[in-house]
């Protein structure tokens, strides 16, 4: 384990766990537990050691579980917010608060915006029941750099609960012509793709879709690359970026596993799309052109990630992405 306080190094170990949270049940006090501990309690056991106990709770009983805390030694150690907090004792225990306010109806209206139906899941640690956040919803891990456990923890989650949360596969491909330009392709969505950006519905996206069963990810790219483009590829070159995320699919959401994979179009020819999605221009973009657009170009970031990928030079391994 990587942290410490004090000088002592983190660990919140299984039974430091259920001390707490059989604590909190008998003050009244419904705790979910989220992060490391919530993965393990959906696998049912304890993967790796975890450094703390990420807690979601509503901010009306904050007080009280910081007073329970106190009382046995901790002390607020930092401050993201109101809504989130750390606090840890001199043993090397320590807590991370996730609160969150709820109208009269269950509608989550203020704090850390844990999406609707999240706080459903039920995990064991150490045989105990224990309320978690639900699967699906921990197949998310956007908003901070991805870690390798973060990756394991997916990827466990996926293997164990892959029928359930819905899994989509997809591949796309960033396309390059020589004289130094990308495709991409502008999608019109009907109903937003992203719950946390409603307003997301146009954006420029290199081509790709859907893994269909029996392919590899190399075949979807460029099948779905001839598709939407017209363009036909015997072969892709290496991947370059991956990304995983929750987005809404034909009304559902869904977790998205995408892998970016990089090739080069010589003679490109006529582009024109033949499926039935949404597809409004195909077009060939400069590096200066992405710069000076004010267009939404996706994955996030994709101006500085195709930057170098257009100044022909490629990661040596897969980047993990937003």
């Amino acid at each position: 384990m990587s942290a410490s306080y004090n000088g002592i190094p983190d660990e919140m170990r299984a039974a430091d766990v259920l001390t707490l949270y059989r604590a909190m049940d008998q003050l009244g006090i419904p705790i979910w537990i989220d992060g490391g501990w919530c993965v393990d309690a959906l696998l049912g056991k304890q993967t790796r050691p975890h450094s703390d106990l990420d807690i979601a709770l509503e901010q009306r009983h904050v007080t009280e579980a910081i007073g329970y805390l106190a009382a046995k030694g901790y002390r607020e150690i930092k401050r993201d917010s109101a809504w989130n907090f750390e606090m840890a004792d001199d043993a090397g225990h320590k807590v991370d608060f996730h609160a969150f306010v709820l109208d009269a109806e269950g509608t989550l209206v203020e704090g850390i915006r844990y999406p609707e139906g999240s706080l459903t899941g039920t995990g064991t640690i150490d045989r105990t029941s224990v309320r978690c956040i639900a699967p699906a919803f921990m197949m998310s891990r956007t908003g901070y750099d991805l870690r390798d456990t973060d990756v394991q923890d997916v990827r466990a989650l996926c293997e164990k609960f892959g029928d359930l949360i819905k899994v989509r596969r997809s591949a796309r491909i960033v396309v390059l012509h020589p004289a130094g330009a990308v495709l991409l392709v502008h999608y019109t969505d009907l109903t937003p793709i992203d719950p946390s950006k409603p307003e997301l519905l146009r954006y420029w996206v290199p081509p790709g879709g859907e893994v269909e069963e029996g392919e590899s990810y190399e075949e979807a790219a460029t099948r779905e690359l001839e598709e939407e483009t017209g363009i036909d590829l015997t072969e892709v070159g290496p991947q370059i970026w991956s990304r995983q995320r929750q987005l809404m699919h034909r009304c559902e959401l869904k977790t998205y596993l995408e892998r970016y994979f990089v090739a080069w179009a010589e003679s490109p020819g006529q582009l024109r799309n033949r499926t039935l999605e949404k597809i409004e221009e195909i077009r060939w973009w400069t590096l200066d052109e992405l710069r000076a657009s004010s267009e939404t170009f996706l994955p996030e970031g994709f101006v500085q990630l195709v930057a170098p990928i257009l100044g022909g030079t490629l990661p040596s391994a897969p980047i993990e992405i937003l």
